[in-house]
């Protein structure tokens, strides 16, 4: 099976195979599973509105998870071949999704943005067994970037980008906050955006250890990827 176009590329935990957002020759839009050795294309989850992030793998690789663009989260069991709804589709009038979704590093949760009606935008985690959910973060005046908010290595908190009406001129690319799930003040984190890109191609990513930030900085396609590196004070965790 060849594909006509693909995108939203993920790696699979055990590194034999690729998850894609992708489009057939027949023009099915589809979420396909690569075999990285052979080349054997085979569709997982059709869908029509798949987000263009693609899919998220849990740790073990057993699951993935996908948000098409009507705020539905779904996982498919790659074992059993099986579908299942975490989150339904809320009433298009009622809510609003922002983005795309995170699953933290023990699989255990799901990270995304909301706004329901005539509220404040958020940021929830919802639990991957139950569906419930809680807001770890609110913001009063302006609004999240889309892209995939990193987990920190333990999984005790995520990393998000906000853009507001009240940054200054200096801070047009926006902020990056560090937001606990246990309850405690989210803290900004000291890195200048200003050259920052947003969108699509604007995406922050964690280092596996946790001590390091890459982003894309530039205009337009003129880009360049930057690295923080040491963003915390010297001791300080999630927790501080």
């Amino acid at each position: 099976m060849k594909l006509a176009w693909a995108q939203g590329l993920s790696w699979a935990p055990d590194g034999r195979s690729l998850a894609v957002t992708a489009v057939d020759l027949q023009g099915r839009c589809c979420l396909f599973r690569v075999d990285v050795d052979t080349g054997d294309v085979s569709p997982i989850a059709t869908a029509t509105s798949l987000t263009f992030q693609g899919a998220h793998w849990s740790p073990d690789g057993t699951r993935l998870y996908f948000q098409p663009i009507d705020g539905a989260i779904h996982e498919w069991n790659t074992a059993l071949g099986r579908q299942r709804t975490i989150w339904p589709a809320p009433a298009a009038a009622a809510w609003r999704n922002l983005g795309s979704i995170s699953v933290s590093p023990d699989g255990r949760w799901i990270a995304s943005y909301e706004r329901p009606a005539q509220s404040l935008q958020s940021v929830v985690i919802r639990a991957v067994d139950t569906g419930e959910s809680s807001e770890i973060f609110r913001l009063s005046d302006g609004e999240f970037d889309v892209m995939p908010m990193p987990w920190t290595p333990a999984g005790d908190a995520v990393i998000v980008r906000l853009f507001a009406k009240s940054l200054s001129a200096t801070s047009r690319g926006g902020e990056l906050w560090l937001v606990p799930l246990n309850g405690n003040a989210p803290r900004k984190i000291d890195v200048d955006l200003s050259a920052a890109v947003a969108g699509q191609m604007g995406k922050i990513r964690l280092s596996p250890d946790g001590t390091r930030i890459a982003y894309v900085v530039g205009k337009s396609y003129q880009t360049e990827t930057w690295v923080l590196e040491n963003f915390l004070p010297k001791g300080a965790s999630a927790q501080n």
